[in-house]
């Protein structure tokens, strides 16, 4: 996975030449490699857990077993079990290619960035007791089930704090993850 990091990051200095370079460089094909085989663990990974039962699946709380339960929820008879891409508008955008996506993403991005995110967000929360009683008002407002064996939100009580939402914007925004992310529009904005 640093492999895969590193490279990614060293394309951003020759970005307008690796598209040539990755037919000769060994790099590159060190990383088609890589990600070929990253994406064939992620696909096993996936299509055993397309293949478990609506009961298992809702016994799990991790949040590849949230995706598919959201994807079954939308997907149109047929097509719950069979791990095959959903024609249903709504219920495609969580067909099996997104969901491996989604596992890679958090697998990849989510890693180092993640932990950054988490890590800036407590120490700004411990610096303001304030700010952290606040949260901690929501949180226990919010919390619709109680007792000791409900101790995970819901989506729609997480929707719900925005306070919260608000303070991990706002340690981001203060301490990025990465602060040479270079963004580019895709079209101009034109404002009315």
């Amino acid at each position: 996975m640093s492999f895969v990091n590193k490279h990614c990051a060293q394309r951003l200095f020759v970005k307008q030449y690796y598209k040539l370079l990755r037919w000769v460089m060994p790099s590159e094909r060190e990383l088609r490699r890589c990600t070929r085989e990253v994406q064939a663990v992620a696909d096993t990974i996936l299509l055993r857990r397309l293949q478990e039962s609506e009961e298992k699946i809702n016994t799990r709380s991790d949040l590849l077993s949230l995706f598919i339960r959201k994807a079954r929820e939308l997907a149109p008879e047929g097509v719950k079990n069979s791990g095959e891409e959903c024609k249903h508008d709504v219920a495609s955008l969580l067909g099996p290619k997104t969901l491996r996506s989604i596992i890679l993403t958090f697998v990849f991005a989510g890693r180092d960035t993640t932990a950054e995110c988490l890590t800036y967000s407590f120490y700004a929360i411990a610096r303001h007791p304030g700010v952290q009683k606040r949260i901690v008002q929501e949180l226990e407002s919010t919390k619709t089930n109680t007792g000791p064996a409900c101790t995970t939100f819901t989506f729609d009580e997480v929707k719900k704090l925005k306070y919260l939402e608000a303070v991990v914007y706002e340690a981001v925004r203060l301490y990025p993850a990465l602060p040479f992310n270079v963004k580019n529009a895709v079209k101009d904005d034109y404002l009315p």
